[in-house]
């Protein structure tokens, strides 16, 4: 018997991904057999120093700065996705009219869509909710 599990989540791989590496830091208080004490944990640096060729210095690069202001938006990554899924909800043509609206930001999906944009994305979800 063979079951199969499909989870559609987004930002779930991220997370898991971020416990491995705590967990793989981590001192487990556990007795392990006999035959596995000689063996190094998984995860974890040996105590031999690493040599590291010489570091040339270089100076340091100024990066250009954009003359763009930081545009902060009132409204937050859940508010929008919320509100997403009302407009989609409500009408199966408001997809069509939300992929339209991506492909202008040229961003595949909501959850890519930069902060700059949200204030906008909000406003066309007003305008288009029927």
């Amino acid at each position: 018997m063979e079951i199969k599990v499909k989870i559609d989540a987004e930002g779930l791989e991220a997370a898991i991904h971020t416990l491995a590496q705590v967990l793989g830091n981590f001192d487990y208080p556990v007795s392990l057999p006999e035959a596995q004490k000689d063996e190094d944990p998984v995860g974890k640096e040996t105590s031999e120093p690493k040599q590291e060729a010489p570091k040339e210095e270089t100076p340091p690069v100024q990066e250009e700065k954009k003359e763009e202001p930081d545009q902060k938006s009132n409204f937050t990554i859940d508010s929008i996705t919320s509100k997403t899924r009302e407009f989609i909800q409500a009408d199966n043509a408001n997809r069509k009219k939300l992929k339209n609206f991506l492909q202008e930001k040229d961003v595949d999906k909501v959850s890519n869509l930069p902060e700059k944009h949200y204030d906008e994305y909000m406003a066309f979800i007003e305008e288009n909710m029927q």
